[in-house]
């Protein structure tokens, strides 16, 4: 059982969670939670891309019945954040995962559009109740060396779902009729692979001895720098990409969106965009659900992840529903503005976010009260320390 690690207080002694296949089991088990939200992403990025440059697919409402299963998401996190609080890390992630099936069954089953627009609402409030706990389990059932490691399941088990929600669209579009249903109703799949595996004593048993390890915790010191590298590595590559197709995109259609792109300049342009996914996809996309899972205490950790899926399933919605218009407004310059974005995330995760890599949940107070800037927000107390160690 792998439960943390830290110092043992009076000897000195070292303790490491170990690696077993339990926990490996469990941990992918627990990741696969990322499939329902890769799936659905999947999904509704195929059918709502445009298919021309700038305003040729600018459709109000079906980025809006698509982009509010995000809203959904964000209301049902809130209620996740209870349920995970008072009934454990496995109760949510059941809940998830079979309101999730349901509304997969009726998005495929559906005859008119109220059964489609209920059947969304049940997948948002599914991937609200997952994006919540998973996250939340996996930190806590990883030793800290390998916290990163397995916690990445979650985003490698969104990138598989978009995956294989490309494959099923690539194959429904063959289909004379009916295709939209399979997509849809495909989604059940894995809202039952998660629903299915989770096993609830895994969850209970490695709270209970995390709980235990607290009392063994004591300072540890940080040596090396990881997480906040992958950060700051992944935002300057981004922005590099965003500014690269931007540059390109203007260059040949610009304002007016008439051009072809060469065999040269497009094959460049998807090698930006690969190497943008890339970059995401090993920082900013692992680590947006690793950081805030790690970085409270045990007592507010359900609220704080609750927060942080809120504010990502807004953003969602946001963007989801605005995209097109920005496109067709802002043409090329929209990569510029997204870049600026990243550059604003970039410089935030320098200033303002500690490493916490190798660091023990427990000790996380730890981390903040040595920071230069959050560290007058954090009282002695919170971290054990008298005045003479203060």
């Amino acid at each position: 059982m792998a439960v943390g690690g830290g110092i043992a207080a009076g000897n000195g002694k070292q303790y490491e969670g170990r690696v077993t296949p339990f926990v490996v089991v469990a941990c992918l088990v627990a990741a696969t939670g990322g499939l329902i939200f890769g799936y659905d992403i999947g999904i509704s990025e195929e059918r709502d891309r445009p298919r021309e440059p700038y305003c040729k697919f600018e459709n109000h409402m079906l980025t809006l019945f698509t982009s509010s299963l995000y809203l959904a998401a964000l209301v049902a996190s809130f209620f996740a954040s209870a349920t995970t609080r008072k009934f454990g890390r496995k109760i949510s992630m059941t809940i998830g995962g079979v309101v999730f099936l349901i509304g997969a069954i009726l998005n495929g089953a559906a005859v008119n559009v109220a059964m489609l627009i209920i059947g969304r609402i049940l997948l948002g409030v599914g991937i609200g109740y997952a994006n919540q706990s998973v996250p939340v389990y996996l930190s806590e059932m990883a030793p800290p060396k390998l916290r990163g490691a397995l916690n990445i399941g979650f985003q490698m088990a969104t990138t598989i779902g978009i995956f294989a929600a490309n494959l099923v669209n690539y194959g429904t579009a063959q289909m004379k009729e009916n295709g939209w249903r399979v997509s849809l109703a495909l989604a059940a799949a894995p809202a039952l692979i998660m629903t299915i595996a989770v096993d609830r004593h895994q969850c209970d048993h490695v709270l209970r001895s995390s709980a235990i390890q607290n009392t063994r915790i004591r300072r540890r010191r940080l040596t090396d720098v990881w997480e906040a590298v992958l950060f700051l590595e992944g935002g300057i590559q981004m922005i590099a990409c965003q500014i690269g197709v931007g540059v390109l995109i203007g260059s040949v259609f610009g304002v007016s969106g008439n051009g072809t792109f060469s065999k040269g300049l497009g094959n460049l342009a998807l090698a930006l965009i690969c190497i943008y996914v890339a970059a995401f996809a090993w920082s900013w996309g692992p680590l947006g659900w690793l950081v805030p899972s790690e970085i409270h205490p045990m007592e507010i950790r359900s609220a704080g992840q609750s927060i942080n899926v809120s504010v990502n399933m807004f953003f969602t919605f946001v963007i989801g529903q605005l995209f097109l218009s920005m496109l067709c407004h802002m043409k090329f310059g929209l990569f510029f503005f997204f870049g600026g974005w990243v550059i604003i995330m970039t410089l935030f995760v320098y200033f303002f976010v500690p490493e916490t890599r190798n660091v023990p949940i427990e000790e996380m107070n730890r981390v903040w009260k040595s920071h230069w800037f959050w560290g007058k927000y954090i009282p002695d107390d919170a971290v054990g320390l008298s005045n003479h160690d203060a």
